[in-house]
């Protein structure tokens, strides 16, 4: 079940650019802190076919209500802030959409375009936010990257006969190796080919060598709404001084969320 409420942890300064900018920034998929995600190598397909990775891009939320000193330290040092808003922070405009071995929540968004130096990129644009997807954790690497990739044989068995490489990008970054389970992932993800892309070998090859011209960063915009709700936790070391900068700025963006400080006591360094 899909929870009502995700948690992230970022800077005093992420929060304030979240806030300013109307925007949540999507991570492209290779630049995520676990080198395995979104991973499809395999011994069947050359190395280079995970460059396909950066055509995704995931913001990454907690589904653990409760604070967890391992996010807290992880990522902000326990200097940070941790926010709570509503799953429903893109759109209303929401549909249910079947997958191969799952269904996601599909919200509508306006069209995102997305302006490359790549004649075969020129047309892409994002126009939906898929999720939030809950990560499934696993003992072996090979469950990352099993159901992302095959071959498909067009016109088998006459002289037409074609191989074509198919990936679900839709799989990709849907499983992480069991030690991140402390994360209790939830992810949105968008992407220009979250339906799969199957093509004949050689224009993979020619798609993999242009991907470098693919941004790192894609900033969404949410729905206003979020703010009605939206909770501020200060984490255990957050420092007195940012603690009042941010109150100050929630005041004069006229946002009445919830702030408290943790309830972890935390005298380390």
């Amino acid at each position: 079940m899909i929870p009502k409420y995700l948690f992230h942890y970022t800077t005093f300064k992420g929060l304030k650019d979240i806030i300013s900018s109307g925007n949540i920034r999507f991570t492209r998929m290779d630049k995520l802190n676990d080198p395995f995600d979104g991973h499809i190598a395999s011994p069947n397909f050359p190395d280079n076919v995970n460059e396909f990775r950066k055509f995704e891009y995931v913001s990454c939320w907690s589904g653990l209500e409760e604070e967890s000193i391992p996010l807290w330290n992880l990522y902000k040092k326990m200097e940070g802030v941790r926010i709570k808003v509503r799953t429903s922070l893109f759109s209303k405009n929401t549909s249910l959409a079947e997958f191969t071995n799952f269904f996601v929540l599909v919200n509508r968004i306006a069209e995102i375009k997305l302006t490359l130096p790549i004649k075969i990129f020129e047309n892409l644009s994002i126009k939906n936010v898929y999720g939030p997807i809950k990560i499934a954790y696993t003992d072996t690497p090979e469950e990352i990257y099993s159901d992302t990739i095959r071959t498909l044989i067009s016109n088998e068995g006459t002289s037409k006969e074609i191989e074509l490489l198919n990936i679900r990008f839709n799989e990709l970054g849907l499983k992480k190796l069991h030690y991140w389970s402390f994360e209790n992932e939830w992810r949105y993800k968008i992407g220009c080919f979250f339906e799969g892309f199957c093509a004949r070998r050689p224009f993979f090859d020619i798609v993999i060598d242009s991907l470098s011209v693919m941004p790192e960063y894609i900033d969404v915009p949410f729905t206003s709404d979020i703010f009605s709700d939206m909770e501020i936790v200060f984490a255990p070391k957050a420092n007195k001084t940012d603690i009042e900068e941010l109150k100050s700025f929630l005041t004069e963006k006229h946002l009445n969320c919830i702030v408290k400080q943790s309830d972890i006591q935390y005298n380390g360094e």
